[in-house]
């Protein structure tokens, strides 16, 4: 085996033999070396001194062994590995720069180099390095430079080298180099190749300290990173103010917070290790087991949201929604449990009381409509002893007015909606009301209707329908004298702009001129006027143009549901 390879039990043999040598000199059993010419005083002084350097070099490698144990401080490691190689009497001085692995400076310590290089530690200091601690890349030997005042030109080392060797050591680990280690020894150090290999060793050691103390360090940072994660998981799990719990891939439960006693009547470390199917109504177990099921086989396809049924500690069942989700990199899914008893009850009986209240509101439209048809039956009984006729249009028009707000809860009644109408139908039905009032057997003047369906609140209907019977009477009795034919039409639609807008028109004879609608009450639509702008919050316009037309404009939010 070369040199280069020694173990330290090689290492301590060959120290043994040495030490046996010196003892046969002293006793005067060995006269000559072979193939040396230096005196035997010489002989024995050097290996004497090779001695006493390995000795203390090696009690040097077993103090850094025991420090790499214990000291976890990088700084102190290696102001401590420094110390040690200066104080053993076998250097002058030693330097340790520390690197990261891209190569750059985290931290220097020396001892015995600051007294000797004076203003040349400035120039380390600030950063002006020698060759030994900037061409070297790993994996590198330990470099012995025999003569540092011929090889190193401008080194700051070079005032303090003179009649010494400098050894260069590397402190590497897993082939990453950690740092440089300069030692400053004697020159006859230059052929001592055990001195060599321990001081590799040192490096060697050094190195795998520093990758140890990263490797903690980083450690401890994920250590600490994950602790932080789980307090602030836990942190979050405890204090949603809803219940949660954790379950196992075997339906097991890992974790419950203490929202969930509220629901199920248990503590959380009772719900611990039970399994989930336990508190779960019979009737809801089958659609669980199958979401359960496809939560680990299709996970895509499992619902995250839904509703079941609970059976807490009491035997109650309580309803709740679960909101599901996957614990990342786990086989765990965290459950939600939000308790909507008390909303499903409060629902159930507000349901119980609108169809209560429906009900009368039902009755109310149903008897209103038969007392307006009382009172449409009593005028109209009343109109026929009468022989004006002037009075029995009167009674008549009363009679379809009446019938007209009648019709509208005739309406409400038989939609099933209590609070709002469509208009098309309500319009429809109107005609037909005045045709058969006004126009029984004539049909020289045609009523058309053409409406869209158009949804209204009951103001708003019995109100148009106030109007539309007052402008349809008007036209059959004014627009078409003394015979004439005609057309009365009806249109309803929506805007673009959401506007409801209805127009009657006729093709008759039209208003004379310098008529004042609103003075006039002749006509009577001094009250179509008043109901469109006081009560139905609209616009009404009038055009005498080939007959006679009637514009009425209702905004969106005057004609639709308010909530």
């Amino acid at each position: 085996m070369s040199d280069e390879h020694l173990s330290k039990a090689e290492l301590l043999e060959r120290l043994a033999r040495a030490e046996a040598i010196v003892k046969a000199l002293r006793q005067g059993e060995i006269d000559l070396i072979i193939g040396r010419t230096e005196p035997l005083v010489v002989q024995f002084k050097r290996l004497a001194d090779q001695k006493e350097r390995l000795k203390n070099l090696l009690n040097v490698v077993r103090r850094i062994n025991q420090l790499i144990v214990y000291e976890a401080d990088p700084n102190k490691l290696l102001q401590s590995a420094v110390n040690y190689l200066g104080k053993s009497n076998v250097f002058y001085a030693a330097w340790i720069e520390q690197r990261d692995k891209a190569g750059k400076k985290v931290r220097a310590v020396e001892y015995g180099w600051h007294k000797m290089l004076r203003k040349e530690s400035t120039e380390l200091t600030a950063g002006i390095k020698p060759r030994c601690l900037t061409d070297v890349t790993p994996p590198s030997d330990t470099i012995i430079i025999s003569d540092p005042l011929s090889v190193c030109n401008g080194c700051p080392f070079k005032g303090c080298l003179d009649e010494r060797c400098l050894i260069e050591v590397p402190l590497i680990h897993k082939e990453i180099l950690y740092g440089i280690l300069l030692i400053s020894a004697p020159k006859s150090m230059l052929e001592e190749t055990d001195a060599h290999k321990l001081c590799a060793e040192i490096g060697i050691d050094l190195g795998f300290a520093l990758y140890r103390i990263g490797l903690e360090k980083a450690r401890d940072k994920m250590e600490k990173t994950l602790r932080e994660r789980e307090e602030h998981y836990r942190c979050l799990f405890e204090n949603t103010g809803t219940a949660m719990i954790v379950i196992n891939q075997d339906a097991s439960i890992a974790a419950a917070n203490e929202e969930c006693k509220a629901i199920t009547g248990y503590a959380p470390q009772q719900l611990k290790g039970t399994r989930w199917m336990d508190y779960v109504e019979p009737g809801s177990l089958k659609m669980m087991m199958e979401f359960f099921k496809m939560r680990f086989t299709k996970p895509k396809l499992a619902p995250n949201r839904y509703e079941t049924r609970l059976v807490n500690a009491k035997g109650d069942i309580r309803d709740c929604i679960l909101t599901v989700g996957d614990i990342e990199s786990t086989r765990q899914i965290i459950v939600s449990i939000l308790d909507i008893t008390e909303l499903k009850n409060t629902q159930k009986e507000i349901k119980t009381h609108l169809k209560e209240k429906e009900i009368l509101l039902e009755e109310l439209y149903h008897r209103t409509k038969n007392n307006m048809q009382v009172i449409i039956s009593m005028i109209r009984m009343k109109s026929r002893t009468i022989q004006n006729e002037e009075l029995q249009f009167v009674f008549r028009d009363i009679e379809n007015k009446i019938y007209s707000m009648a019709l509208v809860h005739q309406k409400l009644y038989e939609s099933g909606d209590l609070s709002s109408l469509n208009l098309k139908t309500y319009f429809n039905d109107l005609v037909t009301l005045i045709r058969q009032s006004y126009l029984p057997d004539d049909d020289r003047i045609h009523l058309i209707c053409e409406a869209e369906d158009v949804l209204v609140l009951i103001d708003t209907a019995i109100s148009l329908g106030l109007v539309i019977n007052e402008l349809l009477s008007n036209a059959v009795k004014h627009a078409f004298p003394a015979g004439r034919k005609g057309k009365i039409r009806m249109t309803l639609s929506i805007s673009k702009d959401q506007e409801l807008r209805v127009e009657v028109s006729d093709n008759g004879v039209g208003l004379p001129k310098g008529f004042d609608m609103e003075k006039d009450k002749k006509l009577g639509l001094e009250n179509v006027i008043n109901i469109v702008k006081q009560q139905l919050g609209g616009e009404v316009t009038f055009k005498s143009e080939n007959g006679l037309s009637c514009l009425i404009v209702i905004k969106k939010e005057l004609y639709k549901a308010r909530i």
